[in-house]
């Protein structure tokens, strides 16, 4: 312990956001923050001024606390007990955390060892809206017979045949797509992400996350599809044109969360229908009975279902 030098929690967290800010994004970082402001004001109602007082008992002593969720509830409120898998994050990043810490002579460099990580059983870390392929394709059928070419069609597509964020999803533009594989940089039809934070559209990763995404034939024609028929013509305020819109410009997030949940929610469970029973005259779902097709849809929905490339997965 002698060769520890004296630091606080706070002037620790500084000094791990400023270190780590070349290796994370900045909205990793922000998840980072509140994990670790959870930590910090653990160790004020401890009296914990200077990490070197820290040990393995004071670590599990924090993960009870954590766990009973006394960190982010209003005064008011009665904390709620923490997801298991929630805590697990929680002192997967407090190891982070401590690792640095340790490197930095503030803490024993054994001491994120003895973080103790919480068991989560089998199932109860994926998320409620993670799809399995069965039914990541039943919604897909679903939404080609009777959402075609709509723009719960186009999120869901996408998302699911890309792999990419709604955050990345929202930033696609026009000009981000190679739908008559014309560009050399694509290596055929592809969408291109692209990292714009200046104009209200940034990447996960930043610069990093910049990429072209193959698709195949079958997503180009509902993209095309889309584009000529149900996509409200709109710019947004720096004067892009996005693939995804609303009558209020480029599709926001939440909006964009809506289309993607939307289409395998608690509605559609069990009944073999992704969306719900009665779908297809509801007018709130697009393309149902309220949401006409465009001329020319089922034509070229049917071209797109012959090419022997329709199906192919996206590289």
């Amino acid at each position: 312990m002698s060769d520890l030098q004296p630091l606080s929690p706070e002037e620790a967290w500084r000094l791990y956001k400023d270190g780590r800010r070349d290796e994370l994004s900045k909205e990793t970082l922000d998840g980072q923050k509140y994990r670790i402001r959870a930590f910090i004001a653990w160790c004020e109602e401890e009296g914990i001024e200077n990490l070197n007082d820290l040990d393995g008992r004071g670590l599990y002593a924090y993960r009870v606390w954590r766990r009973e969720g006394n960190y982010g509830a209003d005064d008011d409120e009665e904390p709620e007990e923490l997801r298991t898998v929630t805590l697990k994050g929680n002192l997967a990043t407090l190891r982070a955390f401590l690792r640095f810490c340790g490197n930095i002579n503030a803490v024993s460099e054994e001491l994120f060892e003895q973080v103790p990580l919480s068991a989560v059983s089998r199932g109860e870390d994926v998320s409620k809206t993670t799809l399995d392929p069965e039914r990541a394709h039943a919604i897909l059928d679903y939404l080609e017979k009777y959402h075609y070419t709509t723009r719960t069609h186009v999120v869901v597509l996408l998302l699911w045949h890309t792999g990419c964020r709604t955050a990345a999803l929202r930033a696609l533009d026009l000009e981000d797509l190679d739908l008559d594989a014309s560009r050399p940089n694509a290596d055929g039809l592809a969408v291109h992400f692209v990292h714009r934070p200046a104009e209200g559209t940034p990447l996960k990763n930043d610069e990093k996350g910049e990429r072209w995404n193959t698709i195949s034939e079958f997503v180009a024609a509902v993209l095309q599809g889309y584009i000529d028929g149900h996509r409200v013509p709109k710019t947004d305020e720096y004067d892009r044109a996005p693939l995804v819109t609303t009558e209020h410009g480029r599709i926001t997030r939440p909006r964009c969360g809506t289309h993607s949940t939307g289409s395998h929610g608690p509605a559609g469970e069990g009944r073999g229908e992704p969306i719900g029973g009665g779908a297809r005259s509801d007018p709130r779902f697009p393309g149902s009975r309220h949401d006409r097709v465009p001329p020319g849809t089922r034509r070229r929905r049917r071209q797109a279902r012959q090419s022997p490339r329709a199906h192919g997965r996206a590289r």
